[in-house]
């Protein structure tokens, strides 16, 4: 069973915050596979999480919808 459940961009902060667990943003970088400025500005609210890569590491996908209002 795959979890649909809807995430939002808070949402993705906190968990690579989780997953960074401690580590200096340079190492996190690495892991990730993004620049350690590009993460910097993600974690500090500057840039959104939802880059290919960081996606990708978290094990998500961007899913866009449309409703009619």
């Amino acid at each position: 069973m795959t979890d649909k459940r809807q995430y939002s961009h808070a949402d993705l902060v906190s968990m690579l915050e989780s997953r960074r667990a401690g580590r200096s943003i340079s190492e996190f970088a690495e892991e990730v596979r993004i620049s350690p400025p590009m993460l910097s500005n993600i974690l500090c609210g500057h840039r959104r999480a939802d880059g290919t890569q960081v996606l990708r590491y978290l094990g998500m996908r961007r899913v866009v919808a449309y409703e009619r209002a």
